[in-house]
């Protein structure tokens, strides 16, 4: 079988499609920890708030609310979320793809670290795309979808465990793409076709969703690990 346009020259090319797949797969318990330390941080004000009859929308960000001096929602919106199902959402996209993803970034704290970083800038980017396209708008932005769609451009820009970069200009990043589509599809319909079924499309905050995976795609070749 020849080698295909992900080979690396240590790996050879008599290497079977089923140890390359074993090979991807090798995520270690301790992978999830970032991610699941996200979701405690994300549940335990979301429980604490729930009661409130405004639930959590101080801490949702808006141009307006930035005007006003209100900076703390830059980073408050990230672990914030209108309601039992929008949690439940985030909160599962973000257990199904942490793991992969820290094993992407190598070992140890320094993995952990670089996964924190990753959430937090594209969480950011996602926050300021909303914000630079409802430059006129109040009306207010929450939730961690931003960051996890960049955690998802992440995937997309290194879909295999040998670190290898796909290149953003390139027929493989259409293939890749479409691929991770597929392997994620629940993710996607859940972000874009539950809130139509529900009909709250005008709380989709695509603008955040793309910002974030723009952050995504960007930040894999400065955060992951030495390519095998």
């Amino acid at each position: 079988m020849p080698c295909g346009p992900m080979t690396t020259a240590t790996q050879s090319c008599a290497q079977s499609p089923a140890a390359e797949d074993e090979e991807d797969a090798k995520v270690f318990w301790h992978d999830h920890v970032p991610g699941a330390i996200l979701l405690v941080a994300m549940t335990i004000p979301f429980v604490w708030m729930f009661t409130k009859s405004d639930g959590m929308l101080e801490w949702a960000i808006s141009r307006k609310r930035l005007s006003a001096g209100l900076w703390a929602p830059l980073q408050l919106h990230m672990f914030a979320h209108g309601s039992v199902i929008h949690i439940l959402m985030n909160g599962s996209a973000l257990v199904a793809v942490s793991g992969a993803i820290v094993h992407r970034l190598g070992s140890g704290l320094g993995a952990w670290l670089r996964y924190l970083i990753l959430f937090e800038v594209c969480g950011l980017f996602g926050a300021v795309a909303f914000l630079c396209i409802h430059q006129w708008s109040s009306v207010p932005m929450l939730g961690a979808s931003g960051a996890i769609y960049g955690l998802v451009g992440f995937l997309v820009r290194i879909p295999k465990d040998d670190n290898n970069l796909v290149p953003i200009w390139s027929s493989d990043m259409f293939r890749v793409l479409v691929e991770q589509v597929k392997e994620h599809l629940w993710l996607f319909l859940q972000f874009g076709l539950l809130p139509l079924l529900l009909g709250r499309s005008g709380g989709l905050a695509w603008e955040a969703h793309l910002g974030g995976f723009c952050a995504g795609l960007a930040l894999a070749p400065y955060l992951r690990r030495k390519p095998l």
